[in-house]
């Protein structure tokens, strides 16, 4: 009983960290097509632009003006230091 007990944990914490990398990886592309789509006359608008996904992300260490979305997508998709990130989870998922 304890060996089908601990399967369960196992997948279903799995699943969990799949689900969070897959909706971080949906966030980031349709976050990313809202702002290619709409146009923008400001050049200073580009510095904060990502902050909202940021904030809904809950990492706020990239909320500087010297951040460009690559550093926000580099974060939040592929660096599997950053908590949170798709890397990351998948990591975890696969432990």
């Amino acid at each position: 009983m304890a060996l089908l007990s601990r399967n369960a944990d196992r997948i279903f914490w799995a699943a969990r960290y799949l689900e969070r990398a897959e909706d971080t990886s949906r966030l980031v592309q349709e976050f990313g097509e809202l702002f290619d789509d709409m146009p923008s006359d400001d050049p200073h608008e580009n510095e904060y632009r990502w902050a909202p996904l940021l904030a809904v992300c809950g990492d706020r260490s990239l909320l500087t003006s010297e951040a460009t979305e690559g550093d926000v997508v580099n974060a939040l998709v592929c660096d599997p230091e950053e908590e949170g990130s798709v890397a990351q989870c998948v990591a975890a998922a696969r432990s």
